[in-house]
């Protein structure tokens, strides 16, 4: 599969963009037009609900926000590009690029940290269940696969590793 190389943010973005299950979006909580008021006085916009205090950082891209709003691409590319910087400043450390992506409040974090864990928690238990289906129709007497209890211990520990950030 071939992706398109967005001008601003680069072939990491367009992988990610192609890529962004529909579990991210949701948990985002965010559509297309979508404007949300936050209690700080910025605004959350569009499907990926990036923060207006973004806007004066993407502006040189040529990036607004009508933009962010109104074009699904854009949105999901700058989340993309905050997420890729997030994951650099916290040298591949991908809960606290997740937990920094989403504020730079410690207990925001925390608390975005869970929703994570409980999304990737289901995922994993939808996996589960499909390895030990599979497993079953090939050789019934061989119990279920147990190949994602590792990823789960890791994946449950995530929502402990936010610490403060400054943005």
């Amino acid at each position: 599969m071939s992706h398109k190389k967005h001008p601003a943010f680069g072939h990491l973005s367009s992988v990610w963009y192609a890529q962004t299950p529909p579990h991210l979006q949701h948990l985002e909580g965010g559509t297309l037009g979508k404007v949300s008021q936050n209690t700080n006085g910025t605004v959350d916009i569009g499907p990926m609900q990036i923060n207006s205090w973004w806007l004066p950082k993407i502006a040189p891209a040529g990036i607004n926000y009508e933009m962010l709003r109104d074009d699904p691409c854009t949105n999901v590319y700058v989340a993309a590009w905050i997420f890729e910087g997030e994951l650099l400043r916290a040298k591949g450390d991908i809960a606290m690029a997740i937990a920094k992506y989403h504020s730079p409040t410690p207990v925001h974090q925390a608390r975005y940290l869970k929703r994570v864990t409980q999304i990737l928690d289901g995922m994993i238990a939808a996996q589960s269940k499909q390895e030990a289906s599979a497993q079953r129709a090939s050789t019934p007497a061989q119990s279920a696969s147990t190949s994602t209890q590792p990823r789960k211990q890791h994946l449950r520990s995530i929502a402990s590793v936010a610490a403060p950030v400054a943005r």
